[in-house]
């Protein structure tokens, strides 16, 4: 590091955290900060993934990237920062 701006022009990096969760984890944590939210379960169908991880391995390696917080306090700021985004 660091990387030079032509290794990295026109590249696409995932930004997250390394955590694994699962969509009902997610929408218990969005459900958290937000109290109750209105949504329908539907049945599972074909393809549909069980679980999601960021894969930040590019960020890590051409960037150096390192996630400071975890994905709850990640989401805990983003609604923070959208509700003052909102309420301006």
């Amino acid at each position: 590091f660091p990387v030079t701006i032509d290794v990295v022009c026109g590249e696409i990096f995932n930004i997250g955290t390394d955590e694994t969760m699962t969509t009902g984890e997610g929408l218990a944590i969005i459900e958290s900060l937000l109290g109750p939210i209105e949504y329908t379960l539907v049945p599972k169908r074909a393809g549909d993934q069980v679980e999601t991880t960021a894969n930040i391995r590019k960020a890590r390696t051409l960037l150096g990237y390192a996630p400071k917080m975890s994905a709850r306090e990640g989401l805990r700021r983003e609604v923070e920062w959208c509700r003052r985004l909102l309420h301006k």
